[in-house]
């Protein structure tokens, strides 16, 4: 709310959890599903935009694999890369005025 009021223009981007643990039911996994379902309702689409891009990192079957996150925390190289390569779209769309 003080953001708002001192700069009522501004445009903010919420970004949802990223994956932690393998498997996609793993306590973590779920709290973090969680947190980005109230992330998405914070967001107003036009001063507020969220984005969730933790899903480049998971697999077709929703795990972290070892290749991109060896402890299934801290991601390497090649997952920075995967998230950087998904979070450049949505800060141009970000910074052109877009959703």
């Amino acid at each position: 709310m003080v953001l708002r009021q001192r700069l009522p223009e501004a445009r903010i981007l919420l970004l949802g959890l990223l994956p932690r643990e393998e498997l996609a039911d793993a306590p973590l996994r779920r709290a973090a599903a969680q947190v980005n379902r109230l992330i998405r309702d914070c967001a107003d689409g036009e001063h507020i935009v969220s984005a969730e891009i933790g899903d480049v990192l998971r697999d077709s079957h929703g795990r972290l694999g070892a290749a991109l996150s060896p402890d299934r925390l801290h991601f390497n190289e090649r997952g920075y890369g995967l998230l950087a390569s998904r979070l450049e779209p949505v800060l141009d769309r970000l910074l052109a005025g877009g959703r």
